[in-house]
C-alpha cells in the first residue's frame, strides 16, 4: 500500500516536471553556468596577461536580517492544523534562536545591484585606500547562505 502510494507521489511528481518545462530549465541553468565560468577565466586571463601580480580578496557584503525597530520586524509565524485538517498560519512564541526579530523587508537584486555600482564608484573618501590598486572585480549575489 505505501509503495504504491509512494510510486503514484513520484509519477505525479515527473508529470508535473514535464509541463513545467523543468529539464529544459535545469539544462538552460546549466548552460548559462557554462558561460559565466567561459567569461570569467577569460577576464582573469587578459587581467593576468596585463598586470604582473594579481592579489584576490574576497569580500562579503551583508544586508542586516533582523529588525532594527519593532515595527519593521516580522511576525514570528508556525503551523497548525485547524479543525477541518487545513494546516493555517499561527503567530508562534517560540524563542527566537539569535534574540533580534527578524526583518520583514526583503532584498531586491535589482536594488542590490545598484548599491553595488554606488560603492565601486565611490572611489573616494574613508574607503579611498580600498580602490588605489583595484584592477577588477568579479561579484556574485546569493541569497542566505553561499560559499
Amino acid at each position: 500500500m505505501a509503495a504504491s502510494l509512494y510510486n503514484d507521489f513520484v509519477g505525479t511528481l515527473r508529470m508535473e516536471a514535464v509541463r513545467r518545462g523543468v529539464r529544459k530549465w535545469l539544462s538552460d541553468w546549466r548552460g548559462n553556468l557554462d558561460d559565466q565560468e567561459r567569461a570569467i577565466r577569460r577576464y582573469l586571463g587578459a587581467l593576468s596577461e596585463q598586470y604582473r601580480c594579481l592579489v584576490p580578496v574576497r569580500v562579503d557584503l551583508y544586508y542586516a536580517d533582523y529588525a532594527t525597530a519593532d515595527a519593521s520586524a516580522m511576525a514570528r509565524t508556525g503551523w497548525a492544523a485547524s479543525e477541518n485538517g487545513v494546516w493555517v498560519p499561527m503567530p508562534s512564541n517560540v524563542a527566537i534562536g539569535h534574540g533580534r526579530p527578524e526583518t520583514r523587508a526583503r532584498i531586491d537584486a535589482a536594488v542590490a545591484i545598484q548599491d553595488r555600482d554606488r560603492f565601486f564608484e565611490n572611489r573616494r573618501g574613508a574607503d579611498r585606500l580600498l580602490f588605489d590598486r583595484m584592477v577588477g572585480y568579479i561579484w556574485r549575489a546569493c541569497q542566505k547562505f553561499c560559499v
